[in-house]
């Protein structure tokens, strides 16, 4: 997974994917965890598209991936969860 942008204006973390590299969305899911400091509260899968309830910080995300598009993202809909994915963006920036 590869760091895109953060889309402030629909509080969405964008990353682009490699599905070649992705046999199973809950292991790209699994990646994202680990890499980002995120715990998995809830996962749910369809034939194209994989949804999670991931929890940063004490904060509730949103965790969507899209095999066709190649894009993995994070969103939420309160501001505490803006300022996390801001710090994330901004911490994804640097490394």
């Amino acid at each position: 997974m590869k760091f895109l942008r953060y889309d402030a204006d629909h509080q969405q973390l964008l990353f682009s994917v490699d599905v070649d590299k992705v046999d199973d969305p809950k292991q790209l899911l699994e990646l994202a965890c680990e890499q980002l400091g995120l715990q998995l509260l809830k996962y749910e899968h369809g034939a194209d598209r994989a949804f999670a309830l991931v929890d940063f910080e004490g904060c509730n995300l949103e965790w969507h991936f899209e095999h066709y598009s190649e894009v993995m993202w994070l969103h939420s809909d309160t501001e505490e969860g803006a300022d996390n994915l801001n710090f994330l963006a901004n911490w994804q920036q640097r490394i």
